[in-house]
């Protein structure tokens, strides 16, 4: 029974009118079918600049697409790039050898202080020697007298006010603000006036310099690091949304929409119509294929053929109309319809 069928499928195959009817409803049916796609997926083709003026508005009518919007996400980058803040470097030698020496003349004090064999007269001599400046010797008769605890004393207070104005970094634009501020500290000490120029002179002779400086490599580094950090900025279009208004001047985001939906005329349409071609010609071969070896009953009949053909087509167009169904302006909502096709049929 069943090799009968086949030999009266192979017949009806073979006759020249039923094969000519075939071939003109499948064809029929491709060329449908590609239409019906191609108006989908290709969108019409527009002629227009950066900087021109719209003549009409421009509407996408494509399905739902997204694209990775090279203008927005340079433009986020280049924001994100420009709140980043300057790096600095801080060189703390620079503290440290000012302490250090800070330290040395108020040692020197005390090794002048404590030597059983000079006169007072050489020992202000030696001191003034090392810290030279306009202040009074009495000032440095009275260092001479103090204790060593009274001299280590004045040593830690100048100590901590040069640390705590310097350890942050200090800038060449703000060393002489610093410097004020070290000259109120000192006065705010409530020593002498003769005792706060003498500790006003040691901190002259320390020649404070600059210890913050604008690191260029690692500020770059950074701003670097920030602008990889930054997502391309994806854009989603909807069916129907208005992508240029009528009167107004086309910017550089407008023509990369555009182009990105295949709506320029410089824009290649080749390809893409013939990949679909290709696609539907292949789909509609193996269901000839398929027709033709297990249903060779329905191959005789050209209007079978044309049935399957016109569900086919009528499954399309139900697709492409719940394709226009938009029930909301967010994107997850909008793909949940898909679900909504006749896909099953």
């Amino acid at each position: 029974m069943a090799k009968n069928l086949w030999e009266k499928g192979k017949e009806s195959v073979s006759h020249p009118t039923r094969t000519v009817k075939n071939l003109i409803c499948w064809l029929a049916c491709i060329v449908v079918t590609v239409a019906l796609v191609a108006g989908s997926m290709i969108s019409p083709q527009i002629s227009i600049a950066q900087g021109d003026v719209a003549n009409e508005d421009i509407f996408y009518e494509g399905a739902v697409i997204t694209y990775t919007s090279q203008i927005r996400t340079s433009a986020a980058r280049t924001e994100a790039a420009a709140q980043v803040a300057q790096v600095f470097r801080i060189d703390n030698e620079v503290l440290t050898t000012a302490v250090d020496e800070l330290n040395s003349i108020f040692a020197f004090v005390n090794s002048v202080k404590n030597k059983t064999d000079s006169t007072e007269a050489e020992a202000i001599s030696s001191v003034r020697s090392r810290v030279p400046g306009g202040y009074n010797d009495s000032v440095l008769t009275y260092l001479l007298g103090l204790s060593d605890e009274d001299v280590n004393m004045l040593r830690d207070e100048l100590a901590l006010i040069i640390t705590q104005s310097m350890q942050n970094g200090v800038t060449s634009d703000e060393l002489p603000n610093t410097l004020f501020a070290i000259s109120t500290e000192i006065e705010a000490l409530n020593r002498s006036d003769s005792l706060t120029v003498f500790l006003q002179t040691v901190v002259d002779s320390l020649d404070l310099q600059a210890n913050k400086e604008y690191d260029a490599v690692a500020t770059a580094q950074e701003v670097e690091r920030v602008m990889e950090e930054v997502e391309p900025v994806q854009v989603t279009v909807q069916s129907g949304e208005k992508l240029v208004s009528k009167g107004a001047y086309v910017t550089a985001e407008q023509i990369e929409a555009l182009s990105a939906l295949g709506m320029l005329s410089q824009s290649s349409q080749i390809l893409p119509y013939l990949g679909l071609i290709a696609f539907v010609f292949l789909l509609y071969f193996l269901m000839v294929r398929y027709i033709r070896v297990y249903k060779p009953l329905q191959n005789r009949r050209p209007t079978d053929i044309l049935l399957i053909g016109v569900v086919m087509i009528l499954t399309l167009v139900l697709c492409k109309v719940v394709s226009l169904i938009r029930v909301s302006d967010q994107v997850e909502v909008v793909t949940q319809i898909g679900f909504l096709m006749p896909v099953s049929a």
